[in-house]
């Protein structure tokens, strides 16, 4: 048989790892199977060693992650994500520029990992510092989220002339979460509901990130368009603030400077041959540490699953625990869930149930 053995992210070891120990527990079960490892990453931690065979394989693509320039450690407290700065992020994507890199893939992780929260208002700095670009109002953008209140499109670079720099190349921000930048669902309130800041100082936040937005619209033709919420600075706004949150509500200033914003699995997925490797498999086996809400919604399930959905490949999910009920996982082309007896999330413990599933799966 051909199997397909999928590592999805969110285990403390390196997916690909991960992927390589349930290939060879696969095969101590049922070693006739040609097996062939693959590990996924949403955009987060472990983004760029997920893709270091895909830049092997392509001199021309430069992965980057927001986990390598950290402003601050993991588990920042409250004063850290609002005074964090996004600076180091856009002077690492500035140097890129200089590289050869035809396509630029930047992972937006989650604001705690990276420890800021200024809507990428540090990294506009950064990527105009490296290119040369003066900006006016530099000391606020540099101040963190909690700095931003009363920017105005006066205080930042020329973003047009930004634009242009990142043209010439294929940049993409890939991100996992699609929970947006404003609003109630977003980044303030999702750190406030997280308890990682206090609800007074996500307030601020919020609004903070609203008058970055405003700023952002005013630089006509730059916010974009969005057909179902009208025309004019308002509707841009709204535009803006419904883009992703991902990396620190980055996204809000790499739409602006025109950087096609995707989510992280299917950047990974479609650089990898996912659905062709899907396609030649007799079975696909998704190994995560959690099948929950968020796994079924974008996660490497729900993708592995619609994808062998479209050609009838059987997708079975070994996880530490299933939150998802069987009508949920059944729906999303999931033939079967395993979990791990004592509901464990570590991989040495998911990855002994993987025997098991082959001699019941293996013909």
């Amino acid at each position: 048989m051909r199997i397909l053995l999928v590592a999805g992210s969110g285990w403390r070891a390196a997916a690909p790892e991960v992927a390589r120990a349930a290939a060879r527990a696969w095969s101590s079960a049922a070693p006739r199977d040609a097996v062939v490892a693959q590990a996924l990453a949403d955009g987060g931690p472990g983004f760029v060693e997920v893709a270091r065979p895909l830049m092997a394989a392509d001199p021309g693509l430069l992965v980057l992650e927001t986990a390598l320039a950290p402003e601050g450690p993991a588990g920042a407290g409250t004063t850290d994500l609002v005074a964090g700065t996004s600076l180091e992020l856009g002077r690492m994507l500035g140097a890129a520029l200089a590289t050869d890199a035809r396509t630029i893939a930047l992972g937006l992780g989650p604001a705690p990992v990276h420890g800021w929260a200024d809507g990428g208002a540090g990294l506009l700095v950064g990527l105009a510092e490296v290119l040369g670009v003066p900006v006016p109002g530099r000391d606020r953008l540099v101040a963190g989220g909690a700095g931003l209140g009363g920017v105005r499109a006066t205080d930042l670079p020329d973003v047009a002339r930004l634009r242009r720099a990142l043209g010439a190349r294929d940049v993409v921000g890939a991100y996992r979460s699609s929970d947006p930048v404003l609003g109630l669902a977003g980044l303030a309130a999702g750190l406030a509901e997280a308890r990682r800041l206090d609800p007074v100082v996500a307030q601020a936040l919020e609004h903070n990130l609203g008058d970055l937005a405003h700023a952002l619209a005013a630089l006509a033709g730059l916010a974009g368009r969005d057909l179902l919420a009208g025309s004019g600075p308002a509707a841009s706004v709204r535009a803006l603030g419904a883009l992703p949150g991902a990396g620190g509500g980055a996204a809000l200033v790499l739409h602006a400077l025109g950087v096609r914003l995707a989510p992280g699995l299917r950047v990974v997925a479609d650089r990898a041959g996912l659905d062709a490797a899907i396609n030649g498999s007799d079975v696909v086996v998704v190994v995560v540490p959690a099948v929950d809400g968020g796994e079924m919604h974008d996660g490497t399930v729900a993708l592995v699953g619609e994808l062998a959905l479209e050609v009838a490949v059987p997708v079975v999910v070994v996880a530490g625990h299933c939150v998802a009920g069987r009508r949920e996982w059944a729906a999303a082309g999931i033939s079967a869930v395993y979990e791990e007896p004592r509901r464990s999330a570590a991989a040495s413990d998911v990855l002994g149930v993987v025997p098991r599933v082959a001699r019941t799966w293996s013909r």
